[in-house]
């Protein structure tokens, strides 16, 4: 099937690619062959399904007898994934409620979900809820009793959900006791416990996800400074510690009889341990840039080390070097 130039293209992947044409969509399967044939009959029945949170095709697309896509509803919106850090907790809460509505009200459709995933959870942020797209291995299934696929369904909303929210501590280092795989718990129970605990934790209310991950990235950035700062100060040499130890101390390190001490110092290493030296320095200088630190405490750590940095340049004597 060709479509005209009207057409913009939205979105692609391995299986399909989606069109748009003022509030028409077109899903256009990459390849039609037996595999989509095979989901004909099932694709055909969903047409005339309507759903709150699940949008199925409203007409299918047949090409020499096969199935070659599908025209369905346009969803304004936005992925899930891409916002729920900014959200409310009451917000979230509100998604899995109005999203347990819905299924609740599909009830005796007989709505067989398979295949969610957090890529095809669709913000509507206008009516508060969530959209399921890409529907195409979704069926009408009469073997297994409404109760049975209403928990189904809802189960896989709720998982997706605590999937997202637990997503913010991969990167974490803390040993956090959020067990998201616990199909005993919805996802606002979920969130109940995270922000209760780490609410404790770091001795402040949180407001969404997005101020958890703020504090846990500081946790993880503190915990690798101080273990990057133990490993620095086991590798140095004796003469090292005590120039390391000394110009860092505010109260010493802009005395001149301290100035000419460290540079005694300094001067007793070799030419390899110097530039070792100042590597070292540049290494800490740039982790400290890197680091998701406020402009201020940036400013106050750097402080610390430009008394390093001058007593280097007496020995170097080479400004430009030290400034690189």
């Amino acid at each position: 099937m060709t479509l005209d130039e009207s057409y913009k293209k939205i979105g692609s992947g391995s299986l399909s690619t989606v069109y748009i044409k003022d509030d028409k969509v077109i899903k256009l399967f990459n390849k039609s062959d037996i595999i989509w044939n095979n989901y004909k009959e099932k694709l055909s029945e969903l047409t005339n399904v309507d759903s709150d949170i699940f949008v199925f095709p409203k007409k299918l697309l047949i090409e020499n007898d096969n199935l070659i896509g599908y025209e369905m509803e346009y969803i304004s919106g936005c992925p899930l994934y891409n916002i729920i850090k900014t959200l409310s907790f009451d917000d979230i809460k509100l998604l899995e409620k109005n999203a347990e509505i819905d299924i609740k009200t599909d009830f005796n459709k007989r709505i067989k979900s398979s295949d969610m995933h957090e890529y095809n959870l669709m913000y509507d942020e206008q009516n508060k809820k969530i959209r399921v797209l890409d529907t195409d291995f979704f069926e009408i299934d009469k073997r297994i009793e409404p109760d049975v696929l209403y928990q189904m369904n809802l189960l896989g909303i709720r998982r997706n959900l605590k999937s997202m929210i637990g997503s913010i501590f991969l990167k974490s280092i803390g040993t956090y006791s959020f067990n998201q795989y616990d199909d005993r718990i919805s996802a606002s129970e979920y969130l109940d416990l995270i922000n209760s605990e780490l609410s404790k934790k770091f001795n402040k209310e949180f407001n969404d996800l997005y101020e958890i991950e703020s504090c846990l990235k500081e946790e993880k950035i503190s915990f690798e400074y101080f273990m990057y700062k133990q490993d620095l100060k086991e590798d140095f040499s004796l003469n090292k510690k005590i120039i390391f130890n000394i110009v860092n101390s505010k109260k010493l390190m802009n005395r001149k009889f301290v100035n000419k001490f460290v540079s005694s110092k300094i001067n007793k290493l070799n030419p390899e341990e110097k530039e070792i030296m100042l590597d070292n320095i540049y290494k800490d200088l740039q982790f400290i840039s890197n680091s998701s630190l406020s402009n201020e405490e940036k400013s106050e750590k750097l402080k610390e080390y430009q008394g390093y940095l001058n007593l280097i340049s007496l020995v170097y004597n080479d400004t430009k070097k030290i400034t690189r």
